[in-house]
């Protein structure tokens, strides 16, 4: 496990962690640099199964040294009416109603 440093806090990390989350309908974490390449290889990864799918966003953690980054992930469904992917819980169209 690390820290990562915002400001004068301490926060820990780690990329199993990390991983153990993979499957939630929303994901926020700060990520040290060292650990970004794992942290988005781990989530292709799961997302390369077709379970579940995420936009994923990177941006720099609030610090002007770079050395951590705030990844947001969030799912997504396919719709297959518009032929596109929609925020999670959007995409199932419902059943059918019966004559």
């Amino acid at each position: 496990m690390t820290t990562v440093r915002l400001g004068s806090e301490s926060i820990p990390f780690d990329v199993d962690e990390f991983s153990q989350k993979l499957g939630e309908t929303s994901i926020k974490v700060v990520v040290p640099r060292d650990h970004l390449p794992e942290v988005l290889k781990r989530a292709l990864d799961f997302i390369s199964f077709g379970i579940y799918v995420y936009t994923i966003v990177v941006i720099p953690a609030p610090n002007p040294t770079l050395d951590s980054f705030v990844v947001q992930m969030d799912r997504i469904d396919f719709n297959d009416r518009l032929k596109g992917w929609v925020p999670f819980g959007q995409g199932r169209e419902p059943p059918a109603a019966s004559p």
